[in-house]
């Protein structure tokens, strides 16, 4: 009896390994593990550089429809190609999607089934934070939101972590404290976050064609010797850089060793399950 009751969701898991979509000729990208060894063949023509959330899922654009919807590990849709633009999912579970035919050009929130969460009818969108909320923008209004799309107070000083600003006066970017005050000096051409990560992607003003990565304290975590870099979480074990010398891009540990030798034409951050999507180079 047992067996039964777990063969349903036995099956699912299955499916999501064995059933693929259908390759083209404008599928160039494919699913990776750590090892730097394809899962699939490429079947993408296009991913997302954030790579599989804590969900398990990534976006990735259907190289015939060439439409954007969310794959397992295993390469199977979870979610069916049908949007035009997209971002990750948050850690509450929704994901910013932009929509095709009258939804084209509006911004909506869907969940891990696919659902609209929140219609269409942004024109920014904004990655939902841990607190379940999320800065939009309608024309050129900036409103928060919660899980719902009901307005809400924006985060209070106490709850906003130091970001990176670019200070006028020297043209160069530092990270601001949320009262304004300086934590780290402006001393970087350019600063690179995102909201899933307290880490950031510098450039040096000295060297503004190299990056590496610091943290909120603008400690280098990993030296600016790189090309590019795709900015990764907390608990990352490898980070997704581009070689300066050949332009491909591999996966370096934080002690700056290879775990992937650089040889793909783009990829995506791997998180700690050792997962990421990578674009094969044109033979």
């Amino acid at each position: 009896l047992v067996a039964l009751a777990v063969l349903p969701a036995l099956m699912r898991d299955i499916q999501r390994w064995v059933v693929a979509p259908a390759p083209s000729e404008d599928a160039r990208w494919g699913i990776i593990d750590s090892s730097g060894e394809y899962v699939r063949p490429v079947y993408f023509s296009g991913a997302n550089g954030d790579g599989f959330a804590p969900n398990g899922l990534a976006a990735a654009k259907d190289a015939k429809t060439h439409l954007w919807g969310y794959v397992w590990k295993g390469g199977t849709w979870a979610i069916e190609p049908r949007f035009s633009q997209e971002e990750y999912f948050s850690s509450v579970g929704l994901a910013a999607v932009q929509g095709t035919g009258a939804q084209w050009g509006k911004w909506g929130y869907i969940d891990e089934s696919g659902a609209w969460a929140i219609e269409p009818q942004y024109d920014t969108p904004g990655v939902f934070h841990d607190d379940g909320r999320a800065s939009v923008f309608i024309g050129d209004d900036m409103l928060w939101i919660d899980e719902g799309g009901n307005v809400v107070d924006g985060p209070s000083d106490g709850d906003e972590k130091p970001r990176a600003d670019r200070d006028e006066a020297t043209g160069l970017d530092g990270i601001r404290n949320p009262d304004g005050t300086w934590l780290v000096e402006p001393s970087f051409s350019q600063l690179r976050s995102r909201g899933y990560s307290d880490l950031l992607v510098a450039y040096p003003a000295e060297e503004p064609k190299s990056c590496g990565i610091v943290n909120r304290s603008g400690e280098w975590l990993l030296p600016p010797i790189y090309e590019d870099i795709v900015i990764p979480a907390d608990g990352d074990e490898a980070v997704a850089v581009m070689d300066a010398d050949s332009g491909l891009w591999g996966y370096v540990r934080w002690d700056g060793t290879w775990a992937i030798e650089p040889r793909f034409a783009d990829a995506t951050r791997m998180g700690p399950d050792g997962y990421a999507l990578a674009e094969a180079v044109p033979r």
